[in-house]
């Protein structure tokens, strides 16, 4: 199971967040993120920033199942479990 946390938006085209491992708490290197067209990966942290105009994102790591989710204005700063 993934864990989502997602910061504050630089602007409201820009999503960015940290991708962790539910159980562990450690970071997910190489997560891929998907929005609309935008495909990015995580960095050696687990920790992305993907232009997005929606707040609908998938992820998707070696070894763990592939989610989806929408996060909701009132979810920027708290964590989001992913599948």
């Amino acid at each position: 199971m993934l864990c989502f946390l997602p910061k504050s938006e630089y602007t409201s085209e820009y999503m960015s967040g940290k991708v962790i491992d539910y159980l562990t708490k450690r970071p997910i290197p190489g997560a891929i993120i998907t929005s609309n067209n935008e495909i990015i990966q995580t960095d050696n942290n687990g920790m992305f920033m993907i232009k997005t105009s929606t707040s609908k994102i998938g992820v998707r790591a070696y070894g763990y199942a592939r989610a989806e989710q929408v996060i909701a204005s009132h979810q920027t700063q708290a964590p989001i479990e992913i599948g």
